[in-house]
């Protein structure tokens, strides 16, 4: 029988030594890795907030002509679309944007009207209050549905005019019409021939753009100018968001008795 030997331990003692070791070594550089890369996206986070306080969007222009995102020129002046200030400056200017008066902006743009009219040698309008009741009751429609429309909410058009136009004075057929537009105050919008913009904080203001609108149409402005009528009523009315809504009626009678 050879004789017993005792296992020589020392290889399998330094090789699971190495092991560990090496174990070690691999964690140390995982450690090293994950804050390298922890480090490097803190400087590229960094990089990108930077100093330069971020553009604000482009001026969109929304469905009814208003403008948003610009800076509002501090009158009734009109500007290029584009142009642009700080929040600060549209702050300031909207501080000082002139409280509604229904009854002025009609009053106003019958006389804008009439003035269109009168340098035509054409004939004034005078001003019924049936017409203009009906007519301000369409512009509260229009409000209230949120869009510009010749019929109403409930489907009813211009034939509204009809009961109040054939209780005017006169003998034989009548006729009518309306004009009906939108504006803002407080906000910018684009004019007419859509080349510019203007930041309307005036009941004045906004008269003048809404006749504007009507005259830079040429189904609107042969409404306006037509010799035919000799009656009108004006309806304004405004909402929260500062949108105005504006309708002129106007009615003819046959001859007067």
């Amino acid at each position: 029988m050879s004789p017993h030997r005792p296992h020589d331990r020392r290889g399998a003692v330094d090789s699971t030594g190495s092991g560990a070791r090496v174990a070690k070594i691999l964690l140390v550089l995982v450690f090293i890795l994950i804050v390298s890369v922890s480090l490097a996206f803190v400087l590229v986070d960094d990089r990108s907030s930077g100093t330069d306080s971020p553009r604000e969007g482009g001026d969109s222009i929304d469905g009814s002509g208003g403008l948003t995102t610009a800076t509002e020129p501090p009158e009734d002046i009109p500007r290029r679309v584009g142009s642009r200030g700080n929040k600060e400056t549209r702050k300031n200017v909207s501080q000082n944007v002139e409280e509604i008066n229904r009854s002025r902006i009609e009053e106003r743009i019958l006389r804008l009207v009439n003035r269109e009219r009168g340098s035509r040698d054409v004939r004034v309008v005078e001003e019924n209050a049936g017409l203009s009741s009906v007519s301000r009751n369409h512009s509260l429609n229009m409000s209230e549905s949120g869009y510009v429309s010749h019929v109403d909410l409930s489907g009813v058009g211009v034939v509204r005019y009809s009961d109040t136009c054939q209780s005017l004075p006169g003998v034989g057929n009548f006729s009518y019409s309306e004009n009906i537009a939108r504006s803002w105050v407080g906000k910018k919008v684009v004019s007419p021939d859509r080349n510019s913009t203007v930041f309307v904080r005036t009941g004045e203001g906004v008269a003048r753009n809404i006749v504007n609108i009507w005259m830079n149409s040429s189904s609107h402005r042969k409404a306006l100018l037509d010799d035919e009528w000799r009656s009108t009523g004006v309806g304004v009315v405004s909402n929260e968001s500062g949108a105005v809504f504006a309708t002129q009626s106007f009615c003819s009678r046959g001859r007067l008795p």
